[in-house]
Order: structure tokens, then sequence, then C-alpha cells
């Protein structure tokens, strides 16, 4: 039996041999599987808008080891602005935001040749706000109007005095001025809060009140809301006058601009989407074929960092509401359109999120008392269902294949650099820090897993932040393995990551 077994094996043999004989020119070939390959490394630098220096980019090639530096200006002859604030590689494309530009760069991956500059407007609302007691206690939320001016109420000269509610207006010539927009007016509503109407005159200014121009009168009262279409790019400041016969209360005012500026902050890729957070109260989202803004969402306000869950369907924010020490989490259903807030006493001032495994974590700033300006409460929080929970002091944190890499970075005090180890919950050294002066971030390649550390170099004992800076590239155990200059402020880094 055995010997029939090995004669039909002999026979096999023999035959697959005979049969791939007529092939033995034909070279084989085996079928292509591209692979995500890092070739390098981009080091936005923020400059320093305050000392006039502009945003740049730096480059470190795998291959050459050779660091470029301006490269963007050196392609494109352009400036990155005041304070380029978030860079990100998606597809064949990196994408670059400056906040004092409100612009967003896009540019080949390979060559850098910019393909297209986005400028980042709201369209729509320009302020609102619910009664005017809150509008002089916040300013009329001057923080989302960029172009808004310092006073609101003109009522040197005439009678306009602050009800509980609303604003008295006394009959024959009292005024209200509007803050400054430099992007025009589209329309403006209100309500007279008196249960008679009332006829006000609305006036316009192109010249930012310097003179006015009568452009309508409107019928106010409190079963109707007024309502006046501009419609007018050239409009600056509006006037509501009270020159009837009468008192009026008015209420509730809401102008609606034809679009203006806003800042554009950090970016996340998915979808085929680059969606770019900014201090808009807004997360907008770009189509990476067309580079056309095709949507927009809700979010909080100061927008900064965001996170998606693993179906691509929701879009979670991290706003940090400037230093009101109020900050909250936006969750947006990217499939509905709609947002919900979340809001519990651990979040304070969020600027990074992250979604892992289903699990939301966060980087909360804290708060910052306004006399010694030390820092309290900064660190990496897990969301619960019942709050936060805090799980590393930081002021820094990356995430990369289970593990949290972090520094903590108070002022006046010695920077320590760990890592947190989500399936063990526990936190360890990464390195010693005596390579880095004053840490301007932290990244981990995608690919290869190491670790850069960029750094202010110092000056009198602080970081120089009008001088060139440093990165740092450690292997994943800590062990530094070069270190290159970059330009002013390295405060983001990303990497070049392609298919091959």
């Amino acid at each position: 039996m055995k010997k029939v077994i090995l004669s039909a094996l002999l026979a096999t043999t023999f035959f697959g041999f005979t049969s791939c004989s007529d092939n033995d020119d034909e070279a084989y070939v085996p079928p292509y599987v591209p692979v995500t390959v890092s070739t390098g490394i981009y080091v936005l630098n923020e400059g320093n808008s305050y000392s006039g220096i502009n945003g740049s980019l730096t480059t470190f090639d795998y291959l050459t080891q050779e660091t470029t530096q301006n490269a963007y200006k050196k392609v494109n002859g352009v400036e990155l602005g005041g304070t380029p604030n978030d860079a990100i590689v998606y597809g064949s494309k990196l994408y670059i935001c400056s906040s004092d530009e409100s612009m967003v760069f896009v540019a080949d991956n390979t060559t850098l040749k910019e393909k297209k500059q986005i400028e980042v407007r709201k369209v729509g609302l320009a302020y609102w706000t619910e009664n005017f007691e809150d509008a002089l206690m916040t300013g009329w939320g001057l923080s989302q109007v960029p172009h808004a001016a310092a006073s609101i109420v003109d009522n040197t000269s005439v009678s306009v005095k602050l009800g509980s509610k609303d604003l008295h207006m006394d009959k024959g010539g009292s005024y209200v001025i509007t803050p400054t927009f430099t992007d025009g007016v589209s329309e403006i509503t209100f309500w007279q809060c008196r249960s008679e109407s009332e006829t006000l005159t609305i006036y316009t200014s192109t010249d930012y009140g310097t003179t006015w121009t009568k452009f309508t009168d409107v019928v106010a009262s409190s079963s109707a809301m007024a309502k006046v279409y501009i419609n007018d790019s050239k409009v600056t400041r509006i006037k509501i006058a009270n020159e009837s016969g009468g008192d009026a209360d008015i209420d509730d005012i809401t102008v609606y601009s034809v679009s203006h500026k806003i800042m554009p902050r950090e970016f996340l890729a998915a979808n085929g989407k680059v969606y770019v957070s900014t201090y808009g109260s807004e997360v907008l989202a770009i189509d990476t074929m067309t580079l056309a803004v095709t949507a927009r969402y809700a979010c909080g306000m100061n927008a900064e960092g965001m996170a998606i869950t693993a179906d691509g369907k929701t879009l979670y924010v991290a706003n940090s509401d400037g230093y009101t020490y109020k900050g909250s989490i936006s969750a947006i259903n990217l499939t509905e359109g709609t947002t919900k807030t979340i809001k519990n006493s651990g979040i304070k001032n969020p600027t990074r999120i992250f979604v892992v495994n289903g699990q939301v974590y966060f980087l909360d700033m804290g708060s910052y008392d306004p006399i010694t300006w030390t820092q309290s409460g900064e660190g990496l929080y897990r969301l619960t269902d019942n709050g936060s929970v805090k799980l590393a002091e930081a002021s820094e944190v990356k995430y990369h294949a289970g593990k949290f890499y972090m520094y903590h970075a108070r002022y006046g005090e010695t920077a320590t650099y760990s890592v947190y180890d989500l399936s063990t919950g526990k936190e360890s050294t990464f390195i010693d820090g005596t390579d880095i002066a004053a840490p301007a971030t932290i990244a981990i390649d995608p690919v290869l897993g190491s670790v850069i550390i960029t750094s202010y170099n110092l000056s009198g004992g602080y970081a120089d932040y009008s001088t060139d800076g440093y990165a740092v590239i450690y292997d994943a155990a800590g062990i530094k393995q070069k270190q290159f200059v970059t330009g002013v402020g390295p405060t983001t880094v990303v990497f070049n990551t392609v298919l091959k």
C-alpha cells in the first residue's frame, strides 16, 4: 500500500513539473499590496505674532537625514502667516491651518506644491444675545465676533437705560449702536417688549459709525418680531433709533452677517473629509476631492481637538470656552447633523480628546489663578457616565497603540515625561527630560512608533519664544536617536505617511 501512495506522489510531482515547464520564461509577480510607510517629519512652527515672526514649516527626511527650514515658503513663495496652529496629512495632501489668517493651506504631500487656500468664514449668525442684562455683563458675546467694537451701547448723550431684561429707549432720539462688522450685514431682528407698537428707525454706516444713512423705519411690537433685511457687504455698523412719539423697550437683538472670518484651530481626517474645529462655535467639513466646505456642525465655544468613533458616525470636540473654565465636550452626530453638549465638574478647559475602544478620554488644562497665574487641575481624564476621572497629571498628551505619551510642565517647575498604559492603568517614566529645555509638543510616528518631542531654547533661564527651537527623536523605549533644529515655536508635529 505504501508503494502505491509513493508512486502516486511521484507521478503528481512529475506531471506538476511538466505542466509548468511551458511557462519557464514568465517571471512570478506577487500581487501588489500597498503598505503605509513613514518617510519623514513635518514640524509646524507657530512663530511669534507679538514679535512679528510668521509661522513656518520645517521638514526632516528619514532617508537623507536632511532638515529643510521654511519649506512651504521655499516651494510656494507663500508665508503661512501668524500662528499656524495645526497640520494633518490625509491621502496625498498636507493641510495646514493658520489661526491668525483664518486660512487653511492645502498642498501636495510629496512636493509641497500648494493646491488651494481655503478662507475659513462663518456665514449667518454673527452674534446673538438673549437679553440686555446678559449682554452688558458678557460683552454681547464679543469672543464670538472677531471684529466687534469694544463699546456696545452708545448712550453718552441720550437716555438709554438698562432694564431687568430689556433696554429702555426714551422717545425722541435715543439710540443703540451695534458692534462693528467688517464683512457686512445681511439682516437684523429684535423685539419690542411693550404691548404698544412703536416705529423705530434703522440707520446704517459703511465707515464704522463716522457717518450714518437712514435705511428704513420698522414697526416693532411684542407680538411681531421686527426684521430688517440689509444685505450689504459694506455695512459695518447699525443704529436703532427711537425718534417716535413713545418710549420703547427692545430686546433679543440678532444680527446676521454676510459672513465673517473665524479662526481655524485643529484638524481631524475621516470619511473622505477633513474636519476643522474653529473659534466660531462650529466644525467645518472640507471635501478632500473638491476642497470645498460641504458641511457645518454646531459645537461649543473655542473648539480645539477632535476625535471620532470607530464607525465614523460621532465626532467629539473639546471646547475650551476660553478662560471661563466652563468648557464642554460636543458629541456631533455626523449622520443627522445634531450636537449633544456634555458638561460636568471635571470639564473645565479641555483642549484634546481621544476615543479608544469606545471610551472617551480628554486633556484638560485646568484653571489658572488670576493673581499668581498658577495652574491647577490639568491632566488626562476619562469621561464617565457620572463625570470625569483623572488618570494622570499632564500638560500635553498624544495617543498611540494603547498608550498615552505625555509630559507635565507647569510654569517654574521641572517637566516630567511619562507613558500611561491603558492595559495596566499604570503610569511610568518615559525619559528623564535632560534633552528638553522647555517642551513645546509631543508626537508619535503612527508607523514606526518613534516619539518626537519639540522644545524651545532657553534665554535667561526661561523659554525663548522668539528664536528657533529644536526636535528630539526617541525610539519607543525612550532612547535618543536624533536631534534637529526647527523654526520658532515648534508646537505641531505630523508625519509624512504615504502608501507604497
